[in-house]
């Protein structure tokens, strides 16, 4: 029971973390469609396997899929790609976990390398 507790508030607290965080990086997509916010919305059903405590849920994959539809243009995949390499560590997301992801819900990045430590202006 305690368990069963302790462990929906640590869900609820790394989701409140993963909001404001978007929030905070939304600033810094400038000329961009897609805000930080999006991105993390659209990958909240993929967050147990990116953090390493579970396998891909039934909506990780379509969520992906829509995230990288979304991000069609070089200021698109260049603000996905900042909001990430600056929230993603921060929240503890595994990197080998997030490079494997591609694969497994069949998405073409169109030659991005998944990294933390990638110069997101280098993408087109």
């Amino acid at each position: 029971m305690v368990m069963k507790k302790t462990m929906g508030r640590s869900v609820c607290a790394v989701e409140l973390v993963m909001v404001i965080l978007a929030l905070i990086a939304s600033s810094m997509t400038v000329n961009a469609t897609i805000t930080c916010q999006d991105a993390i919305m659209k990958l909240l059903p993929c967050e147990q396997y990116l953090l390493g405590n579970g396998g891909i849920t039934v909506p990780c994959c379509p969520g992906a899929q829509n995230l990288n539809q979304m991000a069609n243009s070089t200021a698109d995949r260049q603000a996905v790609c900042a909001c990430f390499k600056q929230v993603g560590p921060s929240l503890g997301v595994n990197v080998d976990r997030a490079k494997q992801l591609p694969n497994l819900c069949k998405i073409d990045l169109r030659g991005i390398t998944i990294d933390f430590t990638i110069d997101c202006s280098t993408i087109s």
